[in-house]
């Protein structure tokens, strides 16, 4: 039986705690609002995407429209059945007002991926296992790099009006076949923080 060689790890490989720049023109998964991503969805909920660092993304006016009309359309729908059912009557602009948060449409109808370039400091480290699609054409597992903003001395700023920059995440690989790599050659760390707290310049 022959012995398992264990592969030999890539020293330039980023580790938890390094600290990165993250540049124009580098693939990160990140959380992107469904509205600039699929066409049938019209709210800011946030979804998991590969995007190219610099990329920019918008809300069409058609489809703001067509969110208007069928937000309005529901506006209409929901009066008539209360005055129907409770004999309630309510104005269309109070209930349109009343309901307008709930769906979640904001003042943020383009979005330029560039506010992502900065310092990013590696958060965990994960190695996903080799696989295979129904058993056969085998595929390798990467190195996957979670990493967040770093600015330990300067004010938090907020993102989409929803998140501070601590709790931007991005992902990435260093290895294995995935859409979104950045592989050791293109990306080094120039600062290293251990559990400790000891800032090491590498």
């Amino acid at each position: 039986m022959k012995a398992r060689v264990k592969k030999q790890e890539d020293p330039n490989f980023l580790k938890k705690g390094d600290i990165f720049v993250l540049e124009k023109g580098m693939d990160v998964y990140l959380d992107l609002p469904k509205k600039f991503v699929y066409d049938n969805r019209f709210d800011d909920e946030l979804d998991r995407h590969k995007v190219t660092i610099g990329e920019k993304f918008s809300f069409n006016s058609a489809r703001q429209k067509q969110y208007a009309d069928e937000f309005e359309e529901y506006c209409d729908k929901v009066i008539k059945d209360f005055a129907i059912k409770f004999n309630l009557s309510i104005t269309k602009k109070a209930f349109m007002g009343m309901m307008r948060p709930y769906f979640q449409q904001q003042d943020i109808d383009s979005w330029d991926s560039s506010d992502r370039i900065g310092e990013y400091i590696v958060t965990s480290v994960y190695t996903s296992p080799d696989a295979s699609l129904w058993e056969r054409d085998p595929y390798p597992g990467g190195r996957c790099i979670t990493a967040r903003f770093y600015r330990p001395f300067q004010k938090p700023r907020l993102f989409d009006g929803q998140k501070t920059d601590e709790q931007i995440k991005i992902s990435f690989y260093q290895s294995g076949c995935f859409t979104a790599m950045i592989t050791p050659d293109k990306i080094k760390a120039f600062r290293h923080i251990d559990k400790n707290g000891k800032v090491t310049i590498l």
